[in-house]
């Protein structure tokens, strides 16, 4: 036989608005099943950061929840609630869309935490990558210039042996907003107007088609300014130069000469270009004045006396290590006979 849940809201009878104690708060008190006698210890109670919880009424301790609302989000994310995964638990906290605007079912995107690698923020439609917002840097997402700090609200990321997640907090308590995915997979901050009794949009992404993950392909560079947005990074060709040509990026670009392990290789600086995609290959968006340098393997050919050789300084480092190494124990052998001479001398003396 199925076992019977321990309580549940299945009729009137199980549950009523009451207030324990001595407090004067109204709770919505769940009731165990079969059992009439009023001894009911679950209470649900929303607080006022929207988050409807079911705890113990004879815990003093009121942040102990038997459950809660925010470890299962839908579209929205509001202020205290997580975007990551807890692996104690298992739980994984994420946002996905609505079906539509009349099914709340979860739709096709999802926006969720990466709990290993970068710490960054992932899209997806279905099972394919929409949008990353870059790697953390512990101010922002290095992808998402957007989200750097503002008078809005504070971006947090956490993490311990247990947990990894993203938050946010309002800097304001008089401002309403709100974080939400919508249905044709935009994330979007609301902001509430009490004045006009409407929400206003604060930001969204995808900002445009430089923000959608792969546009360019691997190695590839896109400037929303440019006609047409795509190109390669200096010192790459596209892989499928025809492909190209008829706008489709997505083959990316591939290194002109490619990587002699026998000749050396080492690694060319890119700079005001901005990795935005270190998930499954790299492409960069220009974002001149807010980049980050970029190191790039390549042929030690391609670096024209600029650049970090790795296979001159491996044997440089080798050369110096031996060179070193060879002074200190001639050091040691000087200083060893010195001292057995000045013994000998002593005992001549004496």
């Amino acid at each position: 036989m199925m076992a019977m849940p321990l309580f549940h809201l299945v009729e009137a009878s199980n549950w009523d608005f009451s207030s324990p104690g001595s407090s004067g708060n109204r709770y919505l008190g769940i009731w165990y099943m079969k059992i009439s006698t009023g001894t009911v210890n679950p209470i649900a109670q929303l607080l006022d950061s929207g988050n409807l919880v079911v705890r113990d009424a004879n815990d003093v301790n009121p942040d102990n929840f038997l459950w809660q609302s925010f470890d299962y989000p839908s579209y929205t994310l509001l202020p205290g609630m997580k975007l990551g995964r807890n692996s104690a638990t298992g739980l994984d906290w994420y946002i996905s869309s609505w079906k539509s605007n009349d099914d709340p079912s979860p739709g096709d995107f999802t926006h969720r935490c990466n709990p290993q690698g970068y710490r960054q923020l992932f899209m997806r439609n279905g099972s394919a990558l929409r949008f990353c917002s870059g790697p953390w840097n512990g101010l922002c997402f290095t992808g998402t210039p957007n989200l750097k700090p503002n008078s809005i609200f504070n971006l947090g990321f956490f993490f311990n042996k247990q947990e990894v997640y993203i938050s946010y907090e309002l800097l304001n308590s008089s401002v309403v907003s709100r974080l939400m995915l919508s249905l044709d997979g935009h994330l979007q901050r609301w902001t509430w107007v009490d004045r006009t009794q409407k929400w206003v949009l604060y930001l969204s992404v995808p900002i445009d088609n430089c923000d959608i993950y792969g546009t360019c392909g691997p190695y590839g560079c896109c400037n929303i300014n440019n006609s047409p947005v795509c190109g390669c990074l200096r010192k790459f060709v596209p892989k499928y130069p025809k492909d190209w040509e008829t706008t489709d990026w997505s083959g990316g670009c591939v290194r002109q000469i490619p990587l002699d392990c026998q000749s050396g290789d080492g690694f060319l600086k890119y700079s005001d270009e901005e990795e935005v995609g270190a998930c499954y290959g790299l492409m960069t968006r220009e974002f001149p004045g807010l980049g980050q340098d970029l190191y790039i393997r390549m042929a030690s050919s391609e670096l024209g006396g600029v650049g970090y050789i790795w296979k001159k300084r491996k044997w440089t480092t080798i050369s110096s290590v031996v060179s070193t190494g060879t002074i200190m124990l001639g050091l040691v052998v000087t200083l060893y006979v010195w001292k057995k001479k000045w013994q000998q001398k002593r005992k001549d003396i004496a």
